[in-house]
């Protein structure tokens, strides 16, 4: 019992990394500094001695038989009508009671020390180590086989129930017993989503909901499609509650769960929720910083995705004017029209000729970025252009003509070197820039030609017929074999 209590201690200092050391003023987690790397060190270290404690207790508890299911409590009688049933427990009993209770509350902050310290490639997390992740990660191995907070019935099903449960079985059986946590950290919207009374509380400080945000992501990225299927009605709204914080750091946690959500579920389960996701996508992209639009823009586009041929309705069309709009009035910014570049690609395939609708503001987005002073902006333009005429294939006749001149343009720019931009490169990778240009350029001169109708293909045949034209254009070189 003692030692279960002093376990139960060392999971509550875990959960709350120092604040000093790991965040910025307001609250946003952030790599210690030069001043702040001793004390940082010192929490590691000693951090990562209690994530081993907390594994050798859960292994020799699990050894002894301790480890409690979280099964329905049998009593005695039948509860009355205010739904309170006072019972008298023996002492052994109400030992046992306690015991239990500890148990319970061990395995599941074990849980959440394993989200807040598992190492994830996406998710920013300052405050833990390789070493730590490591050890989070054998904790988790640790608690998965016994089962703690399982129903038995759900996890020992057929052929499966005689092998050892995986550590995505745990954690789907373990997240809905988590999800109290979450709700106490993002009561406000939480409550809002779910449509019942807000409570008054005013809640936790931003640096808490970070560290909730991180963990509720890390558990929501560890599952697949048929486990996020299972639990969605009752994680999504904690998920789609810290999109909506204030805090831009806890945003980013929810648009990477998010993001995973919608790439992940099938079509058919994320249904029911179409017009919440599709409300939050769009509102995630309005008056967002840098940091939070690199994640917004990717998530939104995975949820138009997500939806499949039924990406026709007045929320899907809502979500793709609002990424247009977004793109117009920041387009001056390189690391944002970037990333819209580099999210927007997947989404053509799902809208198809639906893309036309978008012309009158795509378009001329498009060519403006296609002439660019940089080139890597140029060449996300311009495989993104591709991907539209290959989308609206079609349609291509009325546009080839107008496109084939605009893509001279582009030709002429890179051949006298105006792109000249490129400061921050050095003159090795201007030149493979230079020649990913080159290759761009030639592949949407193929699916223009392809695409461009008779008229305009027998206009490109004439233009091909100059032996001297061919050789130095390089959008004829690449379909002289077309021809």
């Amino acid at each position: 019992m003692e030692r279960l209590q002093q376990s139960c201690r060392l999971t509550h200092e875990l959960l709350r990394p120092p604040q000093a050391c790991f965040s910025d003023a307001s609250g946003a987690p952030h790599q210690p500094d030069i001043a702040q790397l001793r004390m940082a060190e010192s929490f590691h270290a000693t951090a990562l001695s209690w994530i081993q404690e907390l594994e050798v207790l859960v292994i020799d508890l699990r050894q002894a038989g301790g480890l409690p299911l979280c099964e329905p409590q049998k009593t005695k009688g039948i509860y009355p009508s205010s739904g309170i049933l006072i019972e008298e427990l023996s002492p052994d009993t109400a030992a046992k009671a306690q015991e239990r209770q500890l148990q319970e509350q061990l395995i599941s902050n074990s849980c959440l020390v394993v989200a807040l310290y598992a190492a994830d490639s996406v998710l920013l997390t300052p405050w833990t180590t390789h070493q730590l992740g490591i050890a989070s990660r054998d904790l988790l191995q640790a608690l998965a086989p016994s089962g703690l907070l399982a129903v038995a019935e759900n996890m020992l099903q057929g052929v499966a129930g005689q092998q050892q449960p995986t550590h995505e079985q745990f954690l789907v059986s373990a997240l809905p017993h988590l999800l109290s946590h979450f709700k106490l950290c993002f009561n406000h919207d939480v409550y809002q989503y779910e449509k019942a009374q807000v409570p008054k509380e005013s809640g936790p400080d931003a640096f808490t909901r970070c560290l909730a945000a991180r963990q509720l992501a890390f558990l929501v990225r560890q599952l697949g499609y048929q486990q996020l299927g299972t639990i969605l009605p009752a994680a999504l709204p904690c998920v789609l509650a810290t999109v909506k914080d204030q805090s831009p750091a806890v945003q980013c946690y929810g648009l990477h769960a998010l993001r995973h959500i919608s790439e992940e579920v099938l079509s058919a389960d994320l249904k029911p929720h179409q017009q919440q996701l599709m409300t939050v996508a769009a509102e995630s992209l309005v008056g967002c910083d840098d940091a939070v639009w690199t994640v917004a823009a990717p998530t939104a586009c995975a949820i138009l995705c997500s939806m499949g041929s039924s990406c026709q309705g007045p929320g899907h069309q809502e979500v793709m004017r609002e990424l247009l709009r977004q793109a117009e009035k920041q387009c001056h910014k390189k690391v944002r029209r970037l990333a819209w570049l580099e999210a927007i690609k997947p989404v053509f395939a799902v809208l198809g000729l639906q893309t036309l609708r978008f012309f009158s503001k795509l378009m001329p987005l498009l060519l403006n970025w296609c002439q660019e002073p940089d080139l890597a902006t140029q060449l996300k333009a311009l495989e993104v252009l591709q991907e539209i005429v290959r989308h609206t294939w079609p349609r291509m006749p009325a546009h080839a003509s107008f496109l084939w001149s605009q893509m001279h343009v582009i030709q002429e720019q890179l051949q006298t070197n105006t792109a000249c931009d490129n400061s921050d490169l050095d003159g090795n990778h201007h030149t493979a820039l230079q020649n990913e240009m080159q290759m761009q350029l030639g592949s949407v001169a193929k699916m223009l030609y392809l695409c461009g109708g008779s008229d305009f293909q027998c206009a490109i045949r004439d233009a091909c017929c100059d032996t001297g034209s061919v050789k130095a254009d390089v959008m004829l070189h690449a379909i002289a074999g077309l021809v």
